[in-house]
């Protein structure tokens, strides 16, 4: 899948985790005093890499869930199972939405840290 805005897909060798990153980094963070620019920059990168993912993934689900539906209307899915795969896209999205908020409050971070506000 070409990704234009995070090319480390492209020509990655590892498995890139930009969620398990953004997790970890948000662990160590103090926000109630000033950070060095490294910090908010790395949650940004990390925040929209994680989005990104997020939502492909999820329209991914949309897609095989779209093409199997003649598969769950023969029984060969169970019904219970796409019920699971919309709980956990409703969930995806959400957190989509949360990484979008922490990429957001890290630009302001970083903004004050300029006085750039």
């Amino acid at each position: 899948m070409h990704t234009p805005h995070h090319p480390t897909y492209e020509t990655r060798h590892e498995p890139i985790r930009p969620l398990r990153s953004l997790l970890r980094l948000l662990a160590t963070c103090n926000f109630d005093r000033a950070c060095d620019d490294q910090t908010p920059a790395q949650l940004i990168e990390h925040a929209e890499a994680s989005m990104q993912t997020l939502h492909r993934g999820t329209a991914a689900l949309g897609q095989l869930l779209a093409h199997s539906a003649v598969f769950v209307e023969d029984g060969t899915i169970g019904a219970d199972s796409v019920e699971a795969l919309g709980f956990l896209m409703s969930e995806l999205a959400d957190l989509a939405a949360e990484c979008w908020l922490v990429g957001a409050q890290a630009r302001q971070a970083l903004a004050e840290n300029h006085h750039i506000a």
